[in-house]
């Protein structure tokens, strides 16, 4: 049975993640993702990656940022102000994982 901690929440989306399993469980808009500590900071690299590529487009409100996932058929499309949104979340909470890890929690 998982016992999820939140890292993050705020009117996007949240980040929690369990310390028995060590699953993180990332919700953006109406998108849930469950993943493994390593696909979560894959995923948060791949974004401060693609936002960093679109910072110019930080105040655009157009979804004209395609990310590529594994399955071939999906992909996802943001905006610059949610494309930030969810590289400051996913930042936030993988910048909290570090700290439980390097205080043994």
């Amino acid at each position: 049975m998982c016992d999820f901690h939140v890292l993050h929440h705020d009117g996007r989306g949240y980040v929690a993640h369990c310390a028995g399993c060590r699953r993180v469980q990332a919700a953006f808009g109406n998108v849930v993702l469950s993943l493994t500590q390593e696909e979560f900071e894959a995923l948060a690299k791949r974004i401060a990656v693609r936002e960093e590529e679109h910072a110019h487009c930080r105040d655009c409100p157009v979804k004209d940022i395609y990310l590529h996932t594994p399955a071939e058929n999906m992909l996802f499309v943001f905006s610059g102000k949610e494309l930030l949104a969810l590289h400051e979340m996913l930042e936030q909470s993988r910048l909290l994982l570090e700290v439980k890890a390097l205080l043994g929690g």
